[in-house]
């Protein structure tokens, strides 16, 4: 099995480079990198509620309702999340 993953990584290394689409077709494909949500500080978990909100956990503890151009945070644990070291923020 390990044989096989290293011929198989081997094969994929020898693929040669893909030219993005926006080069292919010479105009572009028409996309562009905005930011959906902003104001968040080291986001750890992203989860949308349906109805174009999202919840966002940070790693400090706090989890943080997201849309309509509001953050507001909905759940604060930080009192209870281990920081420090190699343990979050």
């Amino acid at each position: 099995m390990t044989r096989l993953f290293v011929v198989v990584l081997a094969l994929a290394s020898c693929t040669p480079q893909v030219t993005p689409l926006a080069v292919v077709g010479g105009t572009g494909v028409g996309l562009g990198r905005e930011p959906y949500f902003t104001g968040l500080t080291k986001p750890t978990d992203l989860r949308f509620v349906g109805d174009g909100r999202a919840l966002a956990a940070q790693q400090k503890g706090t989890v943080v309702r997201l849309g309509d151009g509001k953050n507001k945070t909905v759940l604060d644990l930080r009192g209870r999340v281990g920081c420090c070291g190699e343990r979050g923020c």
